[in-house]
């Protein structure tokens, strides 16, 4: 086992263990589903009016894709769980300075939190 010297503290830390490797697994699926909210909130919501479109007289929609939105309040679900679940776990294993940052996680869990309020009060 290699040890490390930094300001005269001996790093007795071994190689990663199954909770490390969850809680990092964590983080990379909420930049996926930090993504995958994006990506729904932009198919979902109503398409803008343009210069061509009333040049045209061409049918927009104006009004958000349920099915979309469907599609949103689950990931926002979804997010919000793994969002807790990491950080908790974080919180009980990330106990020194340089640690591995979780800002994913709390993104994830600002982004879901703010999504399923959207969802339930302004959409339904």
């Amino acid at each position: 086992m290699k040890t490390a010297q930094k300001n005269n503290i001996r790093d007795r830390r071994g190689k990663k263990d199954a909770w490390t490797r969850l809680l990092t697994l964590f983080n990379a699926l909420s930049w996926v589903v930090i993504a995958l909210i994006l990506i729904v909130t932009e198919r979902a919501k109503p398409e803008f009016e343009s210069f061509f479109d009333r040049v045209y007289r061409l049918d927009i929609r104006t009004w958000w894709d349920i099915e979309f939105v469907r599609y949103l309040f689950w990931l926002a679900f979804a997010g919000s769980i793994m969002s807790s679940i990491g950080l908790m776990l974080s919180v009980t294993r990330a106990r020194r300075r340089d640690d591995a940052s979780r800002f994913g996680l709390l993104l994830m869990g600002l982004f879901s939190v703010l999504g399923l309020g959207g969802v339930v009060f302004f959409l339904l």
